[in-house]
């Protein structure tokens, strides 16, 4: 018996699994999970049921580096550890976290394939994708350099899955002007008309004059502070039903 069977892999059935947020509120974080979007995962893959240290992956699985390139292992993406884990294919790892295969840019999942298989990005910050396990279950997480405590805490999964296609679907890149159209009617709308009408009432001609660049300001801020605390909630992307590109959807 090989290293690779001592390994208890588990089967986990084709299927899609929803990711991101549809949350249009405005973040100072850079790291965003928008747009909200379906992932389908057309084929079916092995995942091992004992996630291993990363510091000693090989070690500890029992493999040789020669199986481990060999059998094509690689840590699961986003979209095959969410699948995995509703199919109860994994068990928790309390107060640890498990590393992903996938990178991505800071300002969300646009222009990303949504087959299942790994996401990587040309952009220049990349982030490695995490699961952090707490009492109340596995929180989305994210890394960019790890200390030394943090990389002896961290785990991963391995995946037996097939070769990515070459043409997935893919979620558009974002389109921002509908977002600056929205804000600077909101910064209008709420903040600086009824600015101007406030210092109509109960200002002097003198004051809107001699102050106008402090009433737009002060406008602007209440449009853009407005943001952080409701705005509607955006489109979110579904895979068509030929598989071949993504929809928007209310849903």
């Amino acid at each position: 018996m090989s290293g690779l069977d001592k390994l208890g892999w588990v089967k986990v059935n084709p299927g899609s699994v929803w990711l991101g947020s549809d949350d249009g509120r405005l973040q100072i974080s850079p790291v965003k999970q928008v747009p909200r979007h379906e992932v389908r995962i057309d084929y079916e893959f092995e995942i091992t049921p004992e996630a291993y240290s990363v510091q000693n992956l090989l070690s500890e699985a029992g493999i040789s580096k020669e199986e481990f390139e060999e059998a094509g292992l690689r840590p699961p993406s986003e979209a095959e550890w969410e699948l995995a884990d509703e199919q109860n294919a994994i068990s928790p790892l309390l107060d640890l976290s498990e590393g992903l295969a996938d990178e991505r840019p800071r300002m969300g999942y646009w222009g990303q394939r949504c087959d299942g298989h790994p996401r990587s990005t040309s952009f220049h910050a990349k982030l490695k994708l995490q699961r952090k396990w707490t009492e109340l279950g596995a929180e989305w997480g994210h890394e960019a350099q790890l200390n030394a405590t943090e990389r002896d805490a961290l785990r991963v999964r391995l995946v037996r899955a097939p070769e990515p296609a070459d043409n997935p679907p893919m979620i558009p890149q974002e389109d921002k002007r509908p977002i600056l159209v929205r804000e600077v009617l909101v910064a209008l709308l709420i903040g600086i008309i009824p600015s101007f009408a406030w210092a109509w009432h109960y200002a002097s001609t003198d004051y809107i004059s001699n102050g106008w660049f402090n009433l737009v300001f002060g406008g602007l801020f209440i449009g853009v502070a407005s943001g952080f605390v409701w705005r509607p909630r955006q489109p979110s992307y579904r895979v068509s039903e030929d598989g071949n590109t993504m929809v928007k959807s209310r849903r």
